[in-house]
């Protein structure tokens, strides 16, 4: 089985502004807190449907896994990298 180190797809998922459920495996768990801004849950054993009837049945919860997945996101953006390697780039430049 093969495990992403950073899920690009997670990443996108949440720049889309959509509250996350993510299963805790690879590196997944870097990306996503579980409650905090998304839901991580075992691969195993039927987590998935409780998981998601949890976002459906719980507005508040669903936009505010959704708002804070959005920050992270956005510290993924070009503008994000752009700025990080020009700062590296200005270190050993000194």
């Amino acid at each position: 089985m093969y495990a992403e180190g950073t899920s690009l797809s997670c990443i996108e998922a949440m720049a889309t502004g959509n509250a996350i459920v993510a299963t805790n495996v690879g590196g997944l768990p870097n990306l996503v807190v579980g409650g905090l801004n998304g839901l991580l849950i075992n691969p195993e054993g039927g987590e998935l449907y409780r998981a998601v009837k949890r976002l459906v049945c719980d507005r508040e919860l669903r936009e505010e896994l959704a708002r804070n997945g959005l920050e992270v996101a956005r510290r993924f953006s070009k503008e994000a990298w752009e700025r990080s390697w020009l700062e590296v780039i200005r270190t050993y430049l000194r």
